[in-house]
């Protein structure tokens, strides 16, 4: 009866919690799914949570022990796992006469967790610094993209999928999150509102999977950091059913996580670590290099800009990128930017803006390029 109690109380104050990074990350459990069915509504409920708690302890310590030390780990009993539990949260919750099903997130007590431990002379293995991965599923079809909606077919797969690493979570999709990142969000790669989102839920990284409904299926899985887009892969065609069956679905969540799991292994490969190269743009004023601006920051294969130097139509640095440069160059080019060897240093890209391009396109003069000298002297 003292469970149920502390269950109960527990329900009422998970109401009042909005923010997923409450509590130390490592001791949070995310997507724990229950579906239980019992004499009525309540019961089942109850019983449910209690399941989900045991089954989120579990992962809590296959997360935080060794292998050695979680087999001789001694089992716990509900009342210790009652004193162990902080507070939770329930997503996605639906229930009838008789049955209860929900996504819990749970998270412990570390101090009290660790005292356990202590006692029973087991160490938490160390800390994985930001080791989790928030996972944001993209559907695109015929009419439009989804990505927060209740229908999207992509999310509710990789909300059900059972063989999920634990580092990989997926929002709530609750106001904030929707607030935070929208679908023009993710499409652009802004770089800020996916930061906003990574530092919400304590995570090192941003896996965004944007799965295209065509034949064949069409997968492309971009990953970010603080410093913005880190790894691409785009356009994997998934060979197999022309609709969006279970077996699909799993296929592509697994072609996902083995993008993620050969970073882990690759991470000194040179696809995935950043390039850099250096550039002269020219522009036709200060309001187009503002665009200018504005437009590299917005490209998901464009890292950083820096800038060594800054005249009053031409600029010096460098870009840092992810992917092959030829790749980004014709990213450039899509963008409206003419990019060729810089004729003063060939080892450097020249880079011209658009008004600078229809200027050339309407004078009778020839193209000249301006040396630095002569850009001082205008």
């Amino acid at each position: 009866m003292q469970f149920y109690n502390r269950i109960l109380f527990l329900l009422i104050w998970a109401s009042f919690l909005i923010s997923p990074g409450y509590a130390d990350d490592r001791f949070t459990v995310q997507n724990i799914h229950v579906d239980v069915t019992d004499s009525s509504a309540t019961e089942a409920r109850l019983k449910a949570i209690a399941q989900g708690q045991r089954e989120a302890f579990k992962i809590l310590m296959e997360r935080i022990l060794t292998p050695e030390d979680v087999a001789s780990l001694p089992d716990v009993t509900d009342a210790q796992l009652d004193t162990f539990l902080q507070d939770f949260e329930v997503q996605n919750e639906k229930n009838s006469a008789v049955r209860y099903i929900g996504a819990l997130t749970l998270r412990f007590n570390p101090s009290r967790v660790q005292d356990f431990l202590a006692h029973r002379n087991k160490s938490l293995r160390p800390a994985e610094k930001n080791a989790t991965i928030v996972v944001i599923p993209v559907y695109e079809e015929g009419h439009g993209s989804q990505l927060w909606e209740e229908k999207n077919p992509w999310r509710e797969a990789w909300n059900e999928y059972a063989g999920l690493d634990p580092r990989y979570v997926l929002p709530m999709g609750d106001l904030d999150d929707r607030s935070e990142l929208s679908l023009q969000h993710v499409l652009k790669g802004e770089k800020k509102n996916i930061a906003r989102l990574m530092q919400r839920y304590h995570a090192g990284q941003i896996l965004v999977a944007v799965l295209k409904h065509d034949f064949p299926f069409i997968l492309s899985v971009y990953i970010y950091n603080q410093e913005g887009l880190s790894y691409m892969e785009e356009s994997i065609p998934l060979l197999g059913e022309e609709t969006l069956t279970l077996a699909m679905t799993h296929k592509a969540i697994e072609k996902t996580l083995e993008i993620g799991k050969k970073l882990d292994a690759e991470d000194n490969n040179p696809l995935i670590a950043a390039h850099t190269i250096d550039y002269r743009i020219l522009f036709d004023n200060h309001k187009e290099w503002l665009d200018i601006q504005n437009k590299l920051s917005r490209l998901r294969a464009i890292r950083r800009v820096d800038i060594a130097s800054l005249k009053r139509r031409q600029a010096l640095g460098a870009l840092e990128y992810v992917g092959q440069q030829e790749a980004m160059e014709n990213t450039l080019k899509a963008e409206g930017f003419d990019i060729s060897p810089d004729p003063q240093m060939p080892q450097r890209r020249l880079i011209k803006g658009y008004k600078m391009l229809k200027n050339e396109k309407n004078s009778s003069a020839p193209d000249t390029v301006l040396s630095p000298r002569e850009e001082d002297m205008e």
